[in-house]
């Protein structure tokens, strides 16, 4: 390549990626003023700031619930909560550990069963979360048991993913050599995969608590009592204890996780008299935590049994389920063909979505940068870290509430969504840049170049891919999101399934919620396409196929 082209190229690739930087920009800009956020509203402010004196308020006593202590009773709520989530995440935990090894073909000789399991965990999970919870809420009418089966659904399914991905990073080399020497199944799976990664599986369990936690406050509106209560209500002076108490419950959880992942799963590091000692007193501790907490699941289940076997009232509605399974899959397009700007719905959704990522992705970047514990000073990393504890540990339902005073209903949303994404791309950017190893990050430093430029240069566009794909499958999450929130913003899509619902029309729902489907249907294939590197193989063999043609071609063209 000679000089010239040299500079031509590297201005093309310059003017490429600044075109693409605004042409994105752009339709952020146009995506919101399709949803009327530069249109002038009255925003109240001291609605606003009303709201939030409230939430700082802690109002001890409710006067629809005169005698309480709304301390106690908060206290009763959380658990009510935590029982509820505990026993369905620790059932859905096991359950989707289970499938997810049935799933990886790779464990196998002969996948068949693993590609029929794969295909049903994809067509279940791609069914929108909306129309799940509407579904129990109609049919299960024992409210302990709807808590359970929703929690459990939810669990197995969306952590399902992330078990597959541990399985898919694992050393199958390993695998298969413990499978040769004889070794069982269970137990090959057991010494390469489980325990290789338990500190995986347990940070994964923890996040799936976490996340059950925040979602409590949303499924008080499908009926299920818990930490929730009062978040079906507009008046924030009662709301304020709750906040503290899940956020209380979720710095607990993070503080046990520290409390295993670095004393009970490390080695011993303190070499003293009693280093013989020390292991015993690990695995003794193990021991007693795995046995206190199966205990305590045996009692939630019992609990749970028994209070199924003691209800006065029928825990399904069989009679309605047996009516849905019926019209269910008889599809009714008739809504559709009348008004086919129904669908316009999804097309809000996406413009939603794309301001929502597109407000986290800067945020996180920026927010990254500051945080980061490689580039910054201890004191920074500290303030910045806590700070984004506590983001984590606030509902998204409260972010949207808030803010809905001051924009309107459709940013708001956004910004909630871009609140739920930031927290998600803010852990694994930071994660990104922890994997530059530290004596890199000192020798740029000694050539004096600063932190931004080694941050942007060396980090960033290292990472653009991994960044990428980070961004894609946050879309698809936030698109679910969004879709579940319409209960709160009045879209239309919760209305016209409830609608449906309410009039035994429940071949009308599968048409509605089509587009959807499919498109998380879609999710799912490029997914397992990343994963399995489907699409680096397709390269690879078109490419291996045309260099044959062209060999082929010499060979004639020279005889």
């Amino acid at each position: 390549m000679t000089k010239t082209g040299f500079y031509q190229r590297i201005l093309f690739n310059k003017f490429f990626k600044l075109s693409l930087i605004l042409l994105l920009f752009i339709i952020f800009i146009y995506f919101l003023y399709r949803l009327n956020v530069f249109n002038l509203v009255d925003s109240n402010y001291k609605e606003f700031w009303l709201k939030v004196k409230q939430l700082f308020s802690f109002g001890s006593f409710d006067n629809e619930l005169p005698g309480q202590n709304l301390w106690l009773f908060n206290l009763k709520l959380l658990w009510t909560s935590i029982k509820n989530i505990l026993l369905a995440t620790s059932v859905a935990f096991i359950f989707a550990l289970f499938i997810s090894f049935l799933n990886a073909s790779i464990l196998f000789k002969k996948p068949y069963l693993s590609w029929i399991t794969r295909t049903i965990s994809l067509l279940l999970r791609a069914f929108p979360v909306i129309v799940m919870l509407l579904f129990f809420k109609w049919f299960i009418v024992n409210n302990h048991l709807k808590a359970f089966i929703i929690y459990f659904w939810f669990t197995w399914l969306f952590i399902l993913r992330n078990l597959n991905d541990i399985i898919n990073t694992s050393s199958i080399t390993k695998y298969w050599h413990f499978r040769y020497l004889g070794n069982s199944f269970v137990k090959s799976i057991k010494n390469t995969i489980i325990l290789p990664n338990i500190n995986r599986y347990i940070m994964l369990f923890f996040y799936s608590l976490e996340s059950n936690l925040r979602w409590s406050t949303i499924l008080i509106y499908v009926g299920i009592n818990g930490i929730g209560f009062y978040f079906q209500y507009d008046d924030f002076q009662y709301l304020g204890i709750s906040i503290l108490y899940i956020m209380i419950t979720i710095f607990s959880f993070e503080l046990l996780l520290y409390f295993i992942n670095n004393y009970l799963n490390k080695g011993a590091q303190i070499k003293t008299k009693k280093q013989t000692i020390y292991p015993n007193i690990k695995k003794i501790t193990k021991i007693l935590i795995i046995f206190l907490l199966s205990i305590f699941l045996i009692y939630l289940l019992i609990d749970l049994i028994l209070n199924l076997i003691n209800s006065n009232n029928p825990n399904i509605n069989i009679k309605a389920l047996e009516i849905f399974f019926k019209r269910f899959f008889i599809l009714d397009f008739s809504s559709i063909n009348n008004n086919p700007d129904i669908y316009l719905i999804y097309i809000t959704i996406f413009m939603q979505v794309y301001c929502a990522i597109y407000i986290a992705l800067f945020s996180a970047i920026i927010y990254v940068f500051v945080m980061n514990n490689k580039l910054n000073k201890p004191f920074n990393i500290i303030f910045w870290k806590l700070i984004l504890s506590i983001l984590k540990a606030l509902p998204t339902i409260l972010i949207f509430k808030l803010l809905n005073p001051l924009f309107s209903t459709s940013f708001a949303l956004v910004l909630a969504l871009s609140f739920s994404s930031f927290r998600k791309i803010t852990k694994h950017l930071n994660e990104l840049v922890n994997s530059l190893t530290q004596s890199k990050i000192d020798f740029l430093k000694g050539k004096r170049i600063n932190n931004f430029i080694i941050y942007y240069k060396f980090i960033l566009k290292e990472a653009i891919f991994k960044l990428f794909i980070i961004l894609f499958f946050e879309f698809e999450n936030s698109f679910r999101n969004a879709m579940t929130y319409s209960v709160f913003v009045g879209s239309g899509l919760d209305l016209i399934i409830n609608k449906y619902q309410q009039e035994n029309q429940f071949g009308k729902i599968i048409p509605l919620i089509l587009p959807a489907y499919l498109l998380f249907i879609l999710f799912e294939l490029i997914y397992l396409a990343v994963v399995n590197q489907w699409i680096l193989l397709l390269k690879n063999t078109i490419f291996t196929y045309f260099s044959k043609v062209k060999l082929k071609l010499i060979k004639n063209k020279n005889q």
